[in-house]
């Protein structure tokens, strides 16, 4: 059996592609990955392996059984990684053909061929209308602390409970003394508010927002994988 991996946030541009291409990359060193990617962003995975010219067919292609998992699987190989991506839609409005139940198809092709499938989501809100979250093992959301944020993590948070045993919470983006000056919130206020554990958080890097293409052959990003390491 696969285990299936999704990565979302309760808002957007919160990290989600950066986190799902470096869960991938690091756990393709001893097991068979499949990266998913059903992000909107512009700027999606495909962008950042250099694979967007590749893409012929995509995730929603592969749902509507426009085509087999063979077809719409791009190789992902470099010096010291391996793994293969399912790409998103070049034109982000193909995404409303999907209807919910789409995790299903998904799983039904991919289960028992990989280790772990990651699936770059969008948003909490944005992913309930068109899927279920029970076939998923584990969920892990990505938010900022800022004051403003917290309705929204807490209502994300019941959403995914419903259907997900496993969920995580990870604060990315934090900057320390904004914490101290007490602009965002902290991780102990954040537990305390919501009654919740928040399993992890990530340094605003300045280094990372600034990286382009092929950001993996980087290595500027140690926070990020010690802490999916203890999660996963």
């Amino acid at each position: 059996m696969s285990k299936f991996v999704m990565i979302t946030s309760c808002e957007e541009k919160q990290g989600k592609t950066v986190f799902s291409l470096i869960t991938a990359k690091e756990l393709s060193n001893e097991k068979k990955v499949l990266l998913v990617d059903l992000s909107n962003s512009e700027k999606d995975s495909s962008y950042f392996l250099d694979v967007k010219d590749m893409v012929i067919y995509d995730v929603v292609d592969l749902i509507k059984d426009t085509c087999s998992l063979e077809q719409a699987v791009i190789k992902i190989k470099e010096e010291n990684y391996t793994f293969d991506f399912l790409p998103a839609p070049r034109i982000k409005e193909k995404y409303k053909e999907l209807d919910l139940g789409h995790l299903k198809k998904i799983f039904m092709e991919s289960n028992g061929k990989y280790d772990y499938i990651i699936i770059d989501g969008t948003t909490v809100v944005d992913d309930i209308k068109t899927a279920s979250y029970e076939i998923l093992d584990q969920v892990i959301m990505l938010t900022y602390n800022k004051i403003e944020n917290v309705k929204c993590i807490f209502s994300s948070l019941n959403i995914i409970n419903n259907d997900v045993k496993s969920v995580n919470l990870i604060v990315n983006k934090t900057i320390d003394k904004e914490e101290k000056k007490g602009n965002l919130l902290t991780i102990e206020e954040i537990q305390e508010i919501l009654r919740v554990k928040v399993d992890g958080k990530v340094e605003f890097m300045q280094k990372l927002d600034s990286f382009g293409e092929n950001f993996l052959n980087n290595e500027d990003y140690n926070e990020i994988t010690k802490v999916m390491e203890e999660i996963i």
